[in-house]
């Protein structure tokens, strides 16, 4: 597979960028994650209660977990990854969802309950974040420690190797709780080029790609393409939008950026520079996720993915 660029660090919450957070998806594990219908299910949990309308959520953990260094993974590393988020010196962007929670509690070795004040609509999405080990980060230099290109997880994969601004492989993890995975290696090559990546893509040094619209439309049809590839399109969790210095004076003015939200044809960007291939947007849910509410039509657009598999 292609990544647009290198990842920049493999702890997940202290990375902000698409490719570290890619790579890092099959390095660690969560108490709940999404299943393939976008729906939340236990995962490194093996069940979870909602009471008092949302306000308390109950955990039992699995006790099979191991992370790669042999550690068991327990409740007490959910409540370090829960006060690291929380802690002000942890340089991370997710904390906000953690510091909605009242109160934290371990009950058990693998089990733990988690308190809040009102219910809160993301809070089980929350707890699909990944668990991070205590005792590897425990004192730990977060900027400098040599974890972040180094780590040590749970999940179905393991850095085998990263060689800068060129690849990282990953080797299936023989002691995964779910089974070792079918597919025994990935490997993802460093390609900033979106048309380099397509012509990897035709010489078999890709399996997987994104593709342009025009590449989507006029350059993947055909009995090759079809022999050799699965061709997928669906509405990507992706939007484009324009966003205002709001300290210049002339952005200031909200009625100025009315004006301007009303003068753009996002049909027509749609149309044009999307060949199609998207939908307007009115905001950054999809139409289709829980939380999307028809309003008002902003100054945004969603695009569309097209993606292959060999």
């Amino acid at each position: 597979m292609a990544l647009g660029q290198g990842p920049s660090n493999l702890i997940p919450p202290l990375a902000t960028d698409a490719p570290s957070q890619e790579v890092a998806s099959n390095l660690y594990v969560a108490p709940l994650r999404y299943d393939k219908n976008i729906q939340i299910e236990p995962y490194a949990a093996r069940s979870f209660q909602i009471l008092d309308g949302g306000k308390h959520l109950v955990f039992a953990l699995r006790d099979d977990i191991r992370w790669t260094d042999g550690e068991p993974l327990t409740a007490a590393d959910v409540e370090f990854t829960y006060k690291f988020m929380i802690d002000p010196a942890t340089p991370t962007a997710y904390a906000e969802d953690f510091k909605a929670v009242a109160e934290f509690r371990v009950t058990g070795p693998y089990s733990f309950e988690v308190f809040y004040d009102k219910p809160f609509v993301r809070a089980l999405s929350t707890w699909a974040s990944a668990i991070l080990p205590k005792h590897i980060l425990t004192g730990q230099d977060l900027n400098a420690t040599r974890y972040a290109r180094r780590p040590v997880g749970a999940g179905p994969y393991i850095l085998k190797d990263w060689v800068e601004n060129e690849r990282i492989v990953l080797t299936a993890n023989p002691d995964y709780f779910e089974g070792e995975p079918g597919i025994g290696e990935l490997v993802y090559r460093i390609i900033p080029d979106q048309t380099t990546q397509f012509l990897e893509l035709k010489a078999g040094g890709l399996d997987y790609a994104q593709l342009t619209p025009p590449q989507y439309l006029r350059q993947t049809d055909g009995p090759w393409w079809e022999a050799h590839f699965h061709k997928y399109r669906y509405l990507d969790s992706l939007y484009v939008y324009l966003g205002y210095n709001l300290t210049h004076p002339l952005f200031k003015d909200r009625v100025v950026r009315q004006a301007l939200a009303h003068a753009i044809d996002k049909r027509e960007i749609v149309k044009g520079a999307l060949m199609g291939l998207g939908e307007p947007a009115v905001g950054p849910y999809k139409p289709d996720s829980w939380a999307f509410i028809p309003i008002r039509r902003r100054m945004s657009f969603s695009c569309a993915a097209a993606r292959f598999w060999r």
